[in-house]
């Protein structure tokens, strides 16, 4: 039986959940956006809006998840001037 998805984090925007989604799948929890999956007219129209988001997880990785995302958040942005370096060709 898998763990309840249990909401990590709210936040203001849908592409914020999307990247936080992939900052804790990169740390090797299992993350879900909330509604990510629909795909009638009113959730398209949040979405485009940048409506409200949601970071679901497993209850039992909650913590982890919650300590990842505190982390991020304690780093703040990028500062402006800040160099992502050229392009490698891989």
């Amino acid at each position: 039986m898998t763990a309840p998805l249990i909401v990590a984090w709210t936040g203001s925007s849908h592409t914020s959940a999307l990247i936080l989604k992939s900052l804790l799948t990169g740390a090797g929890i299992p993350a879900q956006v909330a509604g990510e999956g629909l795909m009638d007219e009113f959730a398209l129209a949040s979405r485009l809006r940048g409506g409200l988001g949601q970071v679901l997880v497993p209850e039992d990785q909650l913590e982890e998840a919650r300590k990842i995302l505190s982390e991020h958040e304690e780093r703040g942005p990028l500062p402006e001037d800040f160099d992502v370096g050229e392009e490698q060709d891989p």
